[in-house]
């Protein structure tokens, strides 16, 4: 099983696009027709700047404070599941790999945070001085049938049930 939201992180690249499009359309419009000086309904032309400006920075904020990544996971190999992952974060778009033994994997939980605005999948491995964790990876942008798909899918590998 294959499991990607490479369709939701189209969206959310082409909505970051759109905005930007907006804004770059309002203000070269205000400054070929000399607009911003003059008002305009009642507003000059910088208004219309300052809220094209703020609906693109709110919804950066938004993806920030979501902690939004692109994240791939694949158990279709016989020995190993595969988990891939980066950042939609501007400047942290490293991406990463974690690969454990179907063998060797132990458990996973999903953990939220920031009052349920974040979701992160931890991964926990048997190894020979005991489970190591991995750090959570954000599932936030997930949708949910793919989060139940995930954790359907783990849940066949697992050793135990119980975490604390």
């Amino acid at each position: 099983m294959i499991i990607d939201n490479k369709d939701k992180l189209v969206a959310e690249k082409f909505a970051n696009l759109l905005f930007l499009g907006i804004l770059a359309i309002v203000v070269v419009t205000l400054f070929i027709f000399d607009l911003y000086k003059d008002p305009v309904w009642g507003r000059t032309g910088i208004v219309a700047v300052i809220v094209v400006s703020a609906v693109y920075l709110s919804h950066v904020l938004w993806g920030i404070i979501r902690n939004y990544h692109y994240f791939y996971f694949s158990d279709e190999s016989a020995v190993k599941l595969v988990f891939r992952y980066y950042s939609l974060t501007p400047f942290f778009k490293q991406l990463r790999t974690i690969e454990i033994k179907k063998e060797d994997f132990y458990n996973s939980k999903v953990q939220t945070k920031a009052s349920g605005l974040q979701e992160y999948l931890i991964l926990f491995q048997k190894t020979p001085k005991g489970i190591a964790k991995y750090p959570g990876i954000s599932i936030s942008l997930l949708s949910k049938k793919n989060k139940e798909s995930l954790l359907f899918a783990l849940g066949k590998y697992q050793k135990q049930v119980n975490l604390n």
